[in-house]
């Protein structure tokens, strides 16, 4: 059975003498973050890409997955067919099952949009680290090692 309409339970928040209704009792507005909670976040984002984009610019880093950055269109075309031909006699590529995601369209976004291998390369690693970093920050925060700033 369902209520008629206005006959729930539930007080109404504009009615006087509730004590939960009328001006007095809104909400206020959220108020910007404080500063040092973007310090926190800015930061770590600092270390982890400014320091991978200016070393060696140009020059693209040692991989054991060169082709995942050089063609990362053909790696996520072949990346579901476990059976590869074109190695040998044949081989079971289970390694390219993994850079179906994230990696794959990762690099391949950077592919279609025309930026630098390097760059591409530097960002994959700049993303891992601020995610690591941002994973202590929250592990910080969560053990009361770090203030909780409100919001």
């Amino acid at each position: 059975m369902t209520a008629p309409t206005g006959t729930d339970d539930r007080p109404d928040p504009d009615s006087p003498g509730t004590g939960t209704g009328g001006a007095e009792h809104r909400a206020e507005p959220r108020r910007p973050r404080d500063w040092r909670s973007a310090v926190t976040i800015a930061i770590p984002a600092l270390i982890a890409y400014i320091p991978l984009l200016l070393t060696h610019p140009g020059m693209v880093g040692a991989d054991t997955k060169t082709y995942l950055y050089l063609d990362p269109g053909k790696l996520l075309s072949d990346a579901p067919y476990v059976w590869d031909s074109q190695i040998g006699l044949g081989t079971v590529t289970h390694q390219n099952i993994g850079y179906l995601f994230p990696m794959g369209p990762f690099y391949l976004f950077f592919s279609k949009i025309g930026a630098p291998d390097w760059v591409a390369q530097r960002l994959w690693l700049g993303s891992v680290l601020f995610a690591a970093a941002m994973g202590v920050r929250y592990l910080l925060r969560s053990l009361g090692r770090t203030p909780v700033l409100e919001a």
